[in-house]
């Protein structure tokens, strides 16, 4: 299992060293990198980081502040602080705030990796002794893991991921081989079986229901003389990237579907604790895809987004109801008050006590 780092750091060739250093450690991927304070908030509110590198000293707000923020809606990550000399009070204090220890710049690739692994020793120990085993390390039975990975490469193709698809793709056909006695003519039969699946799925995209309909039946007919598994690896890569390539059809199409998904979705679980790689799973899509094409799409990240529908909904609670400051954070997703107060004013431009009585707050529950 990897663990996710972000490192926050707003000197360009610290930050890069700092990746290099903790790149060498193969169960440790950087999911985020922030260049000053606030915007390490946001990243760790969208990629919820098991561990995050962060310099005191960043433009905006300081680094201790960004973790006293991320403590709010993020307690569990644990925090290496980078200070210089003469820092060490702060050092201190972000100890007190949680933080598990502090490197001193400008910090040698060996105490980087030591005290990185450290933490991550310590986290380990933390998930074993509050955790069951994780399900990952029980292999699924076969049928299920196919079945499983076939989703997977539906969702792909639906959503335009030809990376991902093919990537998918590779494993899928390694569990078809894995089957016990599987036999050439019986994955044969599974991949025709798939092919419709893909066209389908891919109809479900941005492809026209009559180009996909038109492809399948010469995929099936190429399929036939598969007589090896070679050759039937390199039909499904084939066929992957024939469904994936639509030139000339209905451009973003299927990126405004996959938007007025997630929009459909946190509609009802707003409210909950749902993050960028919750929605990426949830949709059967590569985190960093989805994250990327979302942006595009949208204009704001995934966090942005879900920002602007809580507090939509909090303007609504706070004009409809008599419900406190305290609980409406509650209902639109947020555990601390002053956190979303904070918040709230930041994009409204007032706080909610203000909002409520400049709307005049009617009071009245909806129905």
């Amino acid at each position: 299992m990897a663990y996710k780092l972000m490192i926050a750091e707003d000197e360009e060739l610290e930050l890069m060293a700092l990746r290099r250093f903790v790149e060498r450690l193969e169960d440790v991927c950087v999911v985020a990198e922030a260049r000053n304070g606030l915007e390490a908030v946001q990243l760790a509110q969208e990629f919820l980081p098991d561990l995050a590198l962060v310099d005191i000293r960043m433009p905006g707000i300081s680094g201790l502040d960004a973790l006293r923020q991320i403590r709010r809606f993020h307690p569990d990550m644990r925090a290496l602080i980078i200070t210089a000399y003469g820092e060490f009070s702060f050092a201190h204090e972000a100890l007190s705030l949680g933080a598990s220890d502090y490197l001193l710049k400008p910090a040698h690739p060996d105490q980087v990796l030591q005290a990185v692994r450290k933490v991550l020793d310590q986290i380990d120990a933390d998930r074993r002794r509050t955790q069951a085993p994780p399900p990952a390390y029980e292999p699924a039975p076969p049928i299920q893991g196919q079945l499983e990975l076939e989703k997977q490469l539906a969702a792909c193709v639906r959503w335009g991921d030809e990376q991902g698809a093919l990537t998918t793709a590779t494993r899928l056909l390694d569990a078809y081989w894995a089957t016990p006695k599987p036999g050439l003519d019986a994955i044969r039969i599974r991949l025709a079986e798939t092919a419709v699946l893909l066209s389908r799925a891919a109809a479900e995209g941005d492809c026209s229901p009559e180009r996909s309909i038109a492809m399948t039946g010469p995929l099936v007919q190429e399929l036939q003389g598969c007589k090896t598994e070679a050759d039937l690896r390199g039909w499904l890569l084939a066929a992957i990237s024939t469904l994936t390539s639509r030139p000339g059809e209905r451009p973003r199409t299927v990126t405004a579907k996959m938007v007025a998904r997630v929009a459909a979705h946190l509609q009802t679980h707003y409210a909950e604790a749902v993050s960028m790689e919750d929605m990426a799973r949830f949709l059967y899509l590569n985190p960093s895809y989805f994250s990327r094409v979302f942006k595009q799409e949208t204009g704001r990240t995934f966090v942005e987004y879900l920002t602007e529908v809580r507090m939509d909904m909090a303007r609504n609670y706070l004009a409809t109801t008599d419900e406190p400051v305290g609980e409406v954070a509650r209902l639109v997703g947020y555990r601390d008050r002053n956190y979303f107060s904070r918040l709230f004013t930041q994009i409204t431009g007032r706080s909610p006590t203000e909002f409520r009585t400049m709307v005049g707050g009617s009071r009245n529950p909806p129905a």
